[in-house]
């Protein structure tokens, strides 16, 4: 998608809440053979004041975003910890292997220290695929196996 008209970077960014510690991010353009890639994701309080630690899932499906992070669950494709006070840590791992054709669903935990939710920051690479690569994403963003 480098013709000069569009981007080869996308950005989803906003805040998740005490009171809706999930957000449904629809990447979904209506065309299945057009997906996107992580490539990075940043998080941080909304106020620096705020300390302690946040664990969040990232899914294709709003099924498998849940927490605790669980690895062998097909839907979960990307998993973030992060500590934040004196020491702070951020670690973010990423399934290599993933395309978002449709939808991608963050769910986080955190306790009352971050009263004022926690800030996201999600950089996607678009990539076209064929029909064939696109109904196989579409597969196992359903948590199902290829046989």
């Amino acid at each position: 998608m480098t013709n000069g008209k569009y981007s080869t970077i996308r950005t989803l960014r906003g805040l998740l809440s005490t009171t809706s510690q999930r957000v449904s991010l629809v990447v979904d353009d209506g065309r299945l053979n057009h997906g996107h890639r992580i490539t990075s994701i940043r998080m941080w309080p909304a106020r620096a004041s705020q300390v302690g630690d946040i664990t969040v899932v990232l899914a294709t499906t709003g099924v498998a975003a849940t927490t605790p992070m669980d690895a062998g669950n097909n839907g979960q494709i990307g998993w973030v910890y992060a500590a934040f006070g004196s020491g702070t840590s951020f670690e973010f791992i990423l399934d290599p292997n993933h395309i978002i054709v449709e939808e991608l669903v963050i769910t986080g935990d955190w306790g009352v220290n971050f009263a004022d939710g926690v800030n996201y920051m999600i950089t996607l690479e678009p990539i076209l695929l064929t029909d064939s690569e696109s109904a196989v994403v579409q597969i196992k963003a359903r948590q199902q196996n290829l046989v």
